[in-house]
């Protein structure tokens, strides 16, 4: 029996991939399959909690198996910033300012380490499960 997983997203290479990551034993959908187009607020504190918020979010509407993702980039010598951030650091959604406001914020400042995060949030019956990946 195949496996059935709602991916919170409305990206459809997104599913795309991960339909591939996963094989033929799952069948990946998106929230446009669910026909579900309100927002999902990612109002939580960390990349962990809205990843949660969304695999929960997702799990609770339809209750199929659901993936929930955030993720971002955080620099050292930023304690951490732009972080969950990420995407709107120096207003909606604008890659090239976010960027900006990253370099501007570490002018003059030596330690240029930072890493990229995701964190996936596997959600059902049983609960949450996390996965994370680091790219220094």
């Amino acid at each position: 029996m195949e496996m059935e997983l709602l991916v919170a997203t409305h990206n459809e290479h997104k599913k795309e991939e991960i339909q591939q990551i996963l094989g033929s034993d799952c069948v990946v959908k998106s929230l446009t399959d669910y026909n579900i187009h309100e927002e999902i607020v990612e109002d939580g504190d960390s990349f962990h909690a809205n990843a949660l918020i969304k695999a929960k979010y997702c799990f609770e509407k339809t209750g199929v198996p659901s993936l929930g993702d955030d993720s971002g980039l955080a620099v050292e010598s930023l304690d951490g910033r732009p972080g969950i951030f990420s995407a709107r650091y120096a207003g909606d959604h604008d890659f090239a300012k976010n960027i900006e406001k990253v370099l501007e914020e570490m002018q003059g400042i030596k330690n240029r380490k930072a890493y990229f995060i995701t964190v996936l949030c596997y959600y059902d019956d049983n609960g949450a499960q996390y996965f994370e990946g680091r790219v220094h």
